[in-house]
């Protein structure tokens, strides 16, 4: 009886190991799953935020034309520059 012990021993750690793998495999797969669908759903709402500020830049743009710049594109005359004036 006690020669067949150790061969059965073996096969129960064995076996309980791979029970254990097994399930934090699916764990594992589970986990990615939910991290797939939440990336997906951070780059719908990132995608939504992008089209809300260029649709506000836009109508900004429309209802502000470029004031102050004299049509030329530099800064508009008010600016005073972080170090003080010249």
């Amino acid at each position: 009886m006690r020669k067949y012990i150790w061969p059965v021993l073996a096969v129960l750690v064995i076996a309980t190991l791979l029970v254990v793998v097994a399930v934090q495999h699916q764990a594992l797969q589970a986990a990615h799953g939910q991290a797939e669908r939440r990336t997906a759903a951070l780059g719908q709402g990132l995608q939504a935020w992008q089209q809300a500020l260029a649709r506000c830049q836009e109508e900004v743009g429309q209802r502000v034309p470029a004031q102050g710049t004299g049509g030329t594109g530099g800064p508009v005359p008010e600016f005073i520059p972080l170090g003080g004036r010249p």
